[in-house]
């Protein structure tokens, strides 16, 4: 006789059963603000580059003699805290509370550019009214030499920002500039200088902010002389639509943002890829970089395939002078022939570290930059 059937006995069985499955695999810890993208693209860059070799490079660096020109531009942060709005005016009532003041624009190119490479030798032009000076030359690394040149009658240029200190919410900014060409006098004095001086260096690079210092007579002499010319031509609220970097006849590196990039091709809608390979051509150029904000970059170097290099941090703070910073380092190793995908690295490595910094109150320092690329290698 077959003894009754015990359901409960079933259940039992069925609950051990479910019990003894291995629990699903813990997915691993990444370091704090790198993306699941970023650490994926890091799995396969770890199989071809040790930090080690990286930081290796990137202190072989220091050998090149480099020649930074372009716009000086002085950053004020005046910090307010916003009490509300006037009875009588629909306006952000605000207290100041106090400000801080960074060298900016190549200034910053320059202190960046400095702490990789040993002989930096800027020029650049100030202004007679406030030409600030005294403080830019106290704020130069000592590896920096200045060439300052002076446009008569004309303010150094100041932009003047008012922010909530509070998560560095931005208000509104004032500019105190004169975006006229140079006087053909100072002109003068600035061919002869790079004609005399261009074929000493093993790089160029033009941080170019379209404020007037870039003519073309300096242009065509850059493109002419430089070794290996390395253009940046920034888009910004004053030269919007008059500033792109087809001004140029050719360059070697070029880096500029998405936007940047699809203004000199006139091209809203294209992927980034199908731009690229055409701009080169105009521009003869060996190496293009396209910064893309939170999408990472994309580098090409001709004969190359393309490097998408994903953002390597969400930790931001400030975004102003991130891709100066990029170009500061990216510019050097596509000058010593990294290839596309080491120079994104370095890139946004670099970035990454610019962004958790406010303004440009100081450069992205070589052992902040390595100690970042050994804790995402590791």
């Amino acid at each position: 006789m077959t003894a009754p059937r015990d359901d409960s006995l079933d259940d039992t069985a069925n609950r051990v059963q479910m019990h003894s499955e291995p629990p699903p695999a813990m997915e691993p810890r990444l370091p704090e603000g790198i993306t699941r993208e970023a650490e994926a693209f890091l799995r396969q860059f770890r199989v071809l580059y040790s930090a080690d070799d990286v930081i290796g490079k990137l202190r072989d660096l220091s050998k090149l003699k480099v020649l930074v020109l372009g716009d000086t531009i002085i950053d004020e942060y005046h910090f307010v805290r916003p009490y509300g709005m006037p009875t009588k005016a629909a306006v952000i009532a605000a207290q100041f509370e106090n400000a801080e003041v960074y060298a900016g624009g190549v200034l910053a190119v320059a202190n960046h550019v400095a702490g990789f490479c040993d002989d930096v030798h800027l020029v650049t032009v100030l202004g007679t009214d406030d030409s600030r000076e005294a403080f830019i030359r106290s704020n130069l690394r000592p590896n920096i030499t200045p060439k300052l040149f002076t446009q008569p009658g004309v303010p150094t240029t100041v932009k003047r920002r008012y922010l909530r200190k509070f998560l560095l919410q931005k208000l509104f900014e004032v500019s105190f500039f004169d975006d006229h060409p140079l006087r053909p006098d100072v002109e003068h004095e600035v061919c002869d200088h790079l004609d005399r001086t261009l074929g000493d260096y093993d790089l160029v690079i033009s941080s170019d902010f379209g404020h007037g210092f870039v003519t073309r007579a300096i242009i065509d002499l850059l493109c002419a002389k430089a070794r290996f010319l390395a253009v940046n031509t920034q888009l910004n609220s004053i030269n919007f639509g008059y500033h792109v970097v087809t001004r140029y006849p050719s360059a070697d590196y070029v880096c500029i943002d998405e936007e940047e990039t699809r203004m000199a091709c006139r091209d809203r809608q294209s992927p980034v890829e199908n731009l690229i390979r055409p701009l080169s051509r105009e521009l003869r150029a060996q190496v293009i970089t396209v910064t893309r904000g939170h999408h990472g970059s994309l580098t090409w170097r001709a004969g190359q395939p393309f490097a998408h290099v994903p953002v390597l941090s969400r930790q931001v703070v400030d975004t102003v002078g991130a891709g100066d910073a990029y170009l500061s380092v990216a510019a050097p190793c596509a000058c010593a022939g990294f290839p596309p995908d080491l120079v994104g690295f370095v890139g946004n490595a670099v970035g990454a570290l610019a962004v958790r910094i406010v303004g440009n109150a100081q450069p992205v320092q070589p052992d902040m930059l390595y100690d970042f690329i050994r804790a995402i290698l590791r």
